[in-house]
């Protein structure tokens, strides 16, 4: 299990060739009142193997950019 709260996520692909800031590739994933502060990058990549993701009231800088959500992963009050 992976969790990150109340962290800042700045500066990540530099070269703006794509990269996500997260890549959530298995396990588990709950991320709490975290802030990507670089507005038009991504920001989480969630693998196929992923078995549980709580996104919960963090803070994106410009539109979220998250891919791979499911329906049953758990993303609520972010903004």
């Amino acid at each position: 299990a992976i969790n990150f709260n109340q962290c800042h996520f700045t500066r990540w692909d530099r070269q703006n060739e794509g990269h996500y800031a997260i890549i959530a590739d298995g396990s588990y994933l709950t991320m709490t009142g975290c802030d990507f502060m670089d507005a038009g990058k991504n920001h989480i990549n969630i693998g196929s193997d992923a078995k549980s993701v709580i996104l919960n009231a963090n803070l994106f800088r410009g539109d979220m950019k998250i891919a791979g959500i499911r329906q049953d992963f758990q993303i609520s009050g972010n903004a």
